[in-house]
C-alpha cells in the first residue's frame, strides 16, 4: 500500500432460487475480503493507535453458505419457511468467529385469524487467540408464539418472545411482549 491510507474490498456472491410446486428452494454462497492499512500498531492484543505511522496491512475475510425453503401457501393454508446460514469471519488478528443461524416460522389459519410460531437460533463459536479462549462459545435460542387478529382494514399481533442464552457462564432467559397493530386508512 505504500505510505498512504488505503482500503480495498472484494465481494462475490451467488444465489440460486428454484421455484417448485409446493415451495421455493433458495441456496447461496458469498465471499468478502476487506484489506486496509492505517496509522500505527502497538500492543500485543488488539492494535492501538500510535502517532508514528507504520504501514500495516490488515485483512478481514468473511464467507458463508445459506439455504432455505418457503411455502407457496395462500391465506387458507399453512404457511412455513426455514433457513440455515453459516458464516465464517476471520480478521487478521487470528481471532475468528463462526456462526450458524437457523430460523423457522410456521403459520396456520384459525378461522379468519392466524396462529404462528417463530424460531430463531444463533450458535457462535470462537477460535483461540494466542492460546487463550477470550470469548466463550454460546447459543441464543428464540421462540415467539403469536396470534394475528385480522379485520377488513386492521390487524393486531399478540405474542410473547423468549430468548434463552447459553454460554460458558450459564443460562439466562429474556421474556418480552410482541405486540403490533396496523390500521389501513384506505382500501388497496
Amino acid at each position: 500500500f505504500g505510505n498512504t491510507q488505503r482500503q480495498w474490498i472484494t465481494n462475490f456472491g451467488l444465489n440460486y432460487l428454484k421455484r417448485l410446486d409446493a415451495f421455493d428452494l433458495n441456496i447461496g454462497a458469498y465471499f468478502k475480503r476487506n484489506g486496509f492499512n492505517y496509522y500505527g500498531v502497538t500492543g500485543s492484543y488488539f492494535n492501538t493507535f500510535n502517532t508514528n505511522y507504520k504501514d500495516s496491512t490488515n485483512n478481514f475475510i468473511n464467507f458463508g453458505l445459506k439455504a432455505g425453503i418457503k411455502s407457496k401457501g395462500d391465506a387458507e393454508a399453512i404457511v412455513y419457511k426455514a433457513n440455515v446460514e453459516y458464516n465464517n469471519f476471520t480478521p487478521g488478528t487470528g481471532l475468528g468467529e463462526q456462526k450458524i443461524h437457523l430460523t423457522g416460522n410456521v403459520d396456520l389459519p384459525v378461522g379468519e385469524h392466524r396462529l404462528g410460531l417463530n424460531v430463531d437460533d444463533y450458535n457462535l463459536f470462537y477460535s483461540k487467540y494466542s492460546g487463550q479462549q477470550l470469548y466463550p462459545n454460546h447459543s441464543i435460542v428464540g421462540l415467539n408464539p403469536y396470534f394475528n387478529l385480522k379485520g377488513e382494514q386492521w390487524s393486531v399481533r399478540l405474542g410473547l418472545k423468549d430468548y434463552l442464552s447459553i454460554n460458558g457462564n450459564g443460562k439466562s432467559t429474556h421474556l418480552m411482549p410482541d405486540v403490533a397493530a396496523q390500521i389501513d386508512l384506505t382500501k388497496t
